[in-house]
């Protein structure tokens, strides 16, 4: 059986790169918008930290999409 917490892991990496990328913004920039430093978006985007349902939602606000997009396949 496929462990399901890595492939949602993966998918949820996939998408901050996708839709950071999309709206033009660098790690830095991001990590500017949410308070926070470039190293922890990197953590977030190669699965070194895991982010929180809080920080799913900031993700999500500060890269103008619906939640839900990040969990898309």
């Amino acid at each position: 059986m496929k462990h399901i917490g890595g492939e949602f892991h993966h998918i949820v990496r996939k998408n901050l790169v996708l839709y950071r990328k999309k709206r033009g913004l660098t790690q830095e920039k991001l990590a500017r918008k949410m308070n926070t430093n470039r190293t922890y978006i990197s953590w977030l985007e190669s699965g070194k930290a895991n982010p929180t349902l809080t920080v799913l939602l900031q993700l999500a606000e500060h890269l103008e999409i619906e939640p839900s997009y990040l969990f898309v396949r």
